[in-house]
């Protein structure tokens, strides 16, 4: 590990770009407990925070043949955690709505066939959305 300890972000960038995991993981400690104090400050949720850092990292990873190393990766991680954030409130909010909803209008007992039409009508909504988001964002939705 101690490989790359010294080495500049321009460096451990163009030793990513081939695929040393050894520079990958350098990168990762640096900047992971950065990007999970960033996520906390917004997301206040210990699991929630942990999640995005991984989810950070393995965007990161994805894209790493098309990094540049003239350009600042602090920045680019940095911009990969605010793009997860907005995803994940956003998220939150879709579950947090349904859940709402399904609280207010099922009451026990009640005749449920107009409530199912009204469901899988959300339902069919919702697969909509997600369909338009990219397939990694679509697999971490599912």
């Amino acid at each position: 590990m101690k490989l790359f300890k010294n080495s500049t972000n321009s460096e451990l960038v163009e030793k990513i770009k081939t695929g040393e995991k050894t520079a990958y993981r350098e990168l990762f400690d640096r900047y992971a407990p950065k990007i999970y104090g960033f996520a906390i400050s917004y997301l206040k949720n210990r699991l929630d925070a942990e999640e995005l850092v991984q989810e950070v990292f393995l965007k990161l990873w994805e894209k790493r043949t098309e990094l540049d190393q003239t350009k600042n990766i602090k920045s680019f991680i940095f911009k990969i955690a605010v793009n997860t954030i907005y995803d994940f409130i956003r998220k939150k909010n879709i579950e947090t709505a349904f859940n709402d909803f399904a609280q207010l209008n099922f009451k026990p007992g009640e005749n449920y066939t107009w409530h199912e039409v009204i469901f899988e009508d959300m339902k069919q909504n919702l697969q909509k959305l997600v369909a338009q988001l990219p397939k990694q964002q679509q697999k971490f939705f599912t």
